[in-house]
């Protein structure tokens, strides 16, 4: 999707009514983790926008995920699907030691790491967002939501946080009480907050607002908080 990715750039430059030095990137979950690779793959933009993103392992963020689930089993007394979920969870420990092990052209040659190709897990798990960030230094905006239960607040967010923290070209908001779909959300756990994306919501004006305000199409009329809270 790098491919696709640099082409739709291209094709924006060229619509009717838009700047073609002020387009931007805007990468939802692993479009966020991934955003600053399409930059420095060539996307020539004026910055972007990290929506729930990460610069983890991905394999760090599908292990806590699967780690929720299995939470919540385990509080539901549902011991078939804690068990189910523990024997996938020590054979995926096993795929990825293995990859860690592999070579390039071995790991092309692997069958399915987490039930994914093997290279393309490889890859991924040698992306480093945060340098790319930092060599690119482009205008960049982190946004993450309080309530994901997919991509962490105090985890990911964090990381973003402690490693880009007084970067000028960097500006963050967190959203309080917001699912990684950047929507209201009451859910307490994993499987709640998965059966909440199928609820007609919508994204609160301030997310736009803030978004609008950093790529200056008016004044802003709030701080972007750099901070977690």
């Amino acid at each position: 999707y790098v491919e696709d990715v640099l082409a739709a750039v291209e094709l924006a430059k060229t619509e009717e009514g838009i700047d073609p030095d002020r387009v931007y990137i805007l990468g939802h979950s692993q479009g966020g983790m991934l955003a600053p690779m399409f930059l420095s793959e060539g996307a020539d933009v004026a910055g972007m926008i990290l929506f729930a993103g990460t610069p983890r392992s991905f394999f760090d963020i599908l292990d806590d995920q699967q780690a929720e689930v299995i939470k919540y089993y385990e509080e539901s007394g549902m011991d078939d699907m804690v068990e189910s979920y523990q024997v996938m969870q020590e054979q995926w420990k096993k795929e990825r030691e293995a990859l860690a092990t592999m070579t390039e052209e071995e790991a092309k040659q692997a069958g399915t790491v987490y039930q994914m190709p093997a290279y393309y897990m490889y890859t991924l798990e040698q992306y480093d967002a945060i340098a790319d960030i930092k060599a690119l230094a482009k205008p960049t905006l982190i946004l993450q939501g309080s309530a994901d239960y997919q991509v962490y607040a105090d985890k990911d967010y964090q990381v973003y946080l402690d490693e880009l923290t007084g970067e000028p070209y960097v500006e963050f908001n967190l959203y309080d009480g917001l699912n990684h779909l950047f929507m209201p959300s009451q859910a307490t756990n994993m499987m709640e907050a998965m059966a909440e994306y199928n609820a007609k919501s919508q994204i609160p004006d301030d997310v736009f607002d803030d978004i609008a305000a950093w790529i200056g199409l008016y004044r802003r009329q709030k701080p972007v908080q750099g901070c977690l809270a």
